[in-house]
């Protein structure tokens, strides 16, 4: 008596499984999206973050122009004797006089310390940054009041510009203005540009931003500093 055996059915094309070589492509192919997608990805987020670092320059840049240009914008309010509201002004340095505080008690030159409550402002420009100094008048001669301290980091170009009441600059060029021309300026244009190469990000551009303040000498034509950003 004969065994019989039964034979599998034959498959048809449909229901063969994939071979070796086509599992290889699919993988293949699978590996060069995943590596595009994960490029793409982490090409939004570098970008994301040098914006973010640039947002933080902007701001650094509107904080110290709104302070400078609130000061400046002062020189001469409040002066005793022969102070003059504007005593030095180059490209890189610029000091005023004024009475910062208005006698208050809390404020760094004051009557009640003994002077007669003015304050002499110094910013200039160093490197990498722009630095403020405070002195009171005291007994007729400057006291320091606080040393030259940095007011802005990362500062790659920075600049004081002077204008008179006709618009014209005074001094052109930088160049440190006398006595006369500082008693012709009516307005200050202060200059500035950051960039922080340490929130630099490979394959980016540094992060940068660049800014200006127009400001009027209140003691002379006005109250107002305006404010314009750059790119």
């Amino acid at each position: 008596m004969r065994r019989q055996t039964s034979a599998s059915p034959p498959l048809h094309r449909g229901e063969r499984g994939f071979s070796l070589l086509e599992v290889m492509i699919a993988i293949g192919i699978m590996a060069v999206v995943y590596l595009a997608v994960t490029q793409i990805l982490v090409r939004v987020h570098l970008s994301h973050a040098t914006l973010a670092s640039t947002m933080s320059l902007r701001q650094e840049a509107r904080v110290l122009l709104a302070r400078m240009g609130d000061e400046l914008r002062g020189a001469g309010h409040g002066t005793v004797d022969s102070l003059v509201g504007i005593s030095q002004a180059s490209g890189s340095l610029l000091t005023v006089a004024l009475d910062l505080d208005r006698g208050s008690s809390n404020r760094p030159c004051t009557a009640e310390a003994g002077d007669d409550g003015v304050e002499q402002i110094t910013y200039r420009v160093a490197t990498g940054r722009i630095e403020r100094r405070v002195q009171c008048w005291v007994s007729g001669a400057w006291v320091q009041e606080t040393p030259y301290t940095p007011v802005a980091e990362n500062v790659t170009a920075a600049s004081f510009r002077y204008f008179d009441v006709a618009g014209a600059e005074v001094g052109a060029g930088g160049a440190t203005l006398t006595t006369a021309q500082c008693e012709q300026v009516r307005s200050i244009r202060i200059s500035v540009a950051l960039a922080d190469a340490a929130r630099a990000i490979e394959g980016e551009t540094t992060p940068s931003y660049q800014s200006f303040a127009e400001v009027l000498v209140r003691n002379h034509s006005g109250n107002l500093a305006k404010l314009v950003d750059g790119g």
